[in-house]
């Protein structure tokens, strides 16, 4: 019927898929609403976003950080050892940096997950009202 996924590292939970709470946050609201769970989609919604920016952030910072790894190796071959200390220099900032965005992750997963959790299923639209 709807979209479901299971959290990570959750038990048998079957959630609804992000994807379809963001093409029906409006649906997903009345459901919330008639069950009377105090969830507000627009937090959730505003959470993935960021999530979603956070992650992609950190993807391109490791990408970004292995290439630079890679790059210092070639410039010690070629004896460059002063440029390879500065590229090095690089890499600690890109690795203090992703242990910021890494944090910041996690806290915006917990209350993300957190949240996830209280997504009722709409009803069906065939379900008489207040049943």
């Amino acid at each position: 019927m709807f979209p479901a996924h299971k959290p990570e590292g959750k038990g048998g939970e079957n959630l609804l898929d992000i994807r379809f709470i963001r093409e029906n946050p409006e649906l997903v609201q009345r459901a919330a609403d008639r069950k009377g769970i105090a969830l507000s989609v627009r937090d959730l919604l505003r959470l993935d976003e960021e999530r979603r920016r956070l992650v992609a952030e950190i993807e391109k910072l490791r990408h970004d950080r292995n290439r630079r790894s890679e790059e210092i190796g070639a410039l010690i071959r070629e004896g460059a050892r002063e440029q390879a200390e500065r590229v090095k220099e690089q890499v600690r900032r890109a690795n203090v940096r992703l242990d910021e965005l890494e944090e910041e992750l996690a806290g915006i997963k917990a209350e993300y997950d957190r949240l996830m959790l209280l997504v009722p299923n709409p009803a069906s639209p065939d379900t008489p009202e207040g049943a």
